[in-house]
């Protein structure tokens, strides 16, 4: 089996990305129609001072920050989306939070700058208890 992942990617992100609506047939509403959308990302652990002071803060959020790797722009999602992922074959929630606006033109060469919290799910997490 091989790696999906290009070779400076250490994180697989699975957005699910909203695609349109259609009409639910036991009620009649529209409901939201969805793909899961893979994005690949070379991310980092690094310190966030600002929530580290935060009283009740969760201990077991790793902050990460890095690039999109493959594609380089992401599309249908936005700060506050969660995917679930994979970063160094630990498994998990990433949690994407806002990042500064960036001309359009240097994402398609350098990649989407990305950082957000990592919760790893699975034997002692607290998302388990």
């Amino acid at each position: 089996m091989t790696n999906p992942a290009p070779p400076l990617a250490n994180a697989t992100l699975v957005f699910s990305v909203a695609g349109g609506y259609a009409v639910d047939s036991t009620t009649g509403n529209y409901v939201e129609t969805t793909s899961d959308v893979s994005y690949y990302a070379t991310l980092k652990q690094s310190r966030d001072p600002q929530y580290e002071q935060r009283i009740g803060a969760d201990e077991s959020a790793i902050y990460m920050k890095g690039r999109l790797v493959s594609p380089l722009a992401l599309s249908g999602v936005t700060a506050g989306d969660t995917a679930a992922a994979t970063i160094e074959s630990q498994e998990g929630r990433f949690e994407l939070l806002p990042t500064t606006a960036m001309t359009e033109h240097y994402r398609q060469f350098l990649g989407t700058p990305i950082h957000g919290y990592f919760r790893v799910v699975g034997a002692g997490s607290v998302l388990n208890r």
